[in-house]
């Protein structure tokens, strides 16, 4: 494995402006407190923005965590609103998942998260779930103190030792081999109903039928959010005209009520289907990674040729839909304000939604490494 400890630090920038600089200054002293207890250095990446960090994320985990990488999440609520965040978090989790070095998800307790109050890791959404079944240190606390403070102090120390102690035993986890004509680069082969191992071409006809599986479930989605908001443009022409009558607040109370009724069993609906796709998607990810590999050792066949071709259409209607989605949530953030009865079936909607944008993560990542996989076969082409 390659030496060197590094960190990349996941945080929104946001909080750490209206904290005055204190999410990045934690950074500053957590380096500068490994190196003490360790006599080693930490690399710690903090700004998603610098060309540094985006080489260094690629590198590191297209080789498969090179070293010891540990990914450091700042938890606040605004940190689960963010897609950029769950998605740094979810790509980072799936491949050290993969590895068996899912002890390098590191999460920090800012402040007061209501999703981590009450039984987290039976959450809805996977990024909580991910952040409550790893390690994760709280200081709420120690945030407000002052930096010289003894409490502030301890608990840097305390993170430290953490960091130190998961790398240590990151370093005894041996390399993942790489012989895929088995298990295609240390992905444990799964078992059938019959508890038999099942072969690479079983595993490869699983993740085409789950292709098509979330192409159709994306349809669902679509009708699911069109049937929903047929009843929100209905329910918003009857509060206009109840308006324009001097009716006033008290009909636009009742039609919003009736609203939250008729929305019920289709956001109830997208939630199921949400969660869905991203269990498709999560479940076939070690198939169509044993694809790539298979590809990358052997080249690419006429049916690949085929396969990335779907795969670059899966691509675009998930890209496509994911972009409505993401309109879809802002609405469902003013739309939930107007009525305490709309709360439930709305937060149905943002779950659902939140799932189909996660599960996306699997399918870019597919695709980054077809375009790879087309980049390299027509390098050798031009060297031949």
């Amino acid at each position: 494995m390659t030496s060197g400890a590094a960190a990349f630090w996941s945080y929104v920038q946001k909080d750490n402006d209206g904290d005055h600089g204190r999410i990045l200054a934690l950074s500053e002293d957590l380096r500068e407190r490994y190196r003490i207890q360790t006599g080693e250095d930490l690399e710690l990446f903090v700004d998603r923005e610098d060309v540094a960090w985006g080489a260094a994320w690629r590198q590191r985990i297209d080789t498969a965590i090179a070293g010891t990488t540990f990914f450091i999440a700042i938890l606040t609520p605004s940190y689960f609103k963010s897609q950029v965040c769950r998605e740094e978090l979810l790509t980072f989790a799936r491949t050290a998942e993969r590895l068996g070095l899912g002890d390098l998800i590191m999460s920090v307790h800012w402040v007061d998260v209501p999703q981590l109050e009450s039984s987290p890791e039976e959450s809805d959404d996977e990024v909580v779930r991910i952040v409550a079944k790893y390690n994760w240190e709280d200081l709420r606390v120690e945030s407000l103190e002052a930096r010289d403070s003894a409490p502030y102090r301890k608990a840097v120390a305390k993170l430290a030792a953490e960091l130190a102690k998961q790398a240590e035993l990151a370093e005894k986890v041996d390399d993942i081999p790489h012989d895929s004509s088995t298990t295609g680069k240390g992905i444990a082969q799964e078992e059938d109903g019959d508890g038999e191992a099942e072969g690479i071409l079983e595993r490869l006809v699983r993740g085409e039928d789950a292709q098509e599986k979330a192409i159709a479930l994306l349809k669902e989605v679509g009708e699911k959010m069109n049937a929903i908001n047929v009843h929100v443009e209905g329910v918003g022409a009857e509060i206009g005209a109840a308006s324009a009558r001097g009716q006033g607040v008290k009909a636009a109370l009742s039609l919003t009520n009736r609203l939250a009724q008729e929305i019920a069993q289709p956001a109830s609906e997208l939630f199921e289907i949400g969660r869905e796709y991203g269990q498709v998607l999560g479940d076939v990810d070690p198939a169509v990674q044993l694809r790539m590999d298979l590809i990358e050792e052997q080249g690419k066949g006429d049916e690949d040729e085929e396969w990335f071709r779907e795969l670059r259409e899966l691509l675009a209607v998930s890209l496509e839909m994911e972009k409505i989605l993401k309109e879809l949530l802002e609405g469902v953030e003013t739309a939930s304000k107007f009525s305490r009865s709309l709360k439930q079936p709305l937060e149905a909607v943002r779950l659902g939604v939140l799932g189909v944008i996660d599960g996306n993560v699997f399918i870019k990542e597919w695709a980054r490494r077809a375009q790879e996989l087309d980049e390299e076969a027509g390098d050798e082409q031009g060297q031949g």
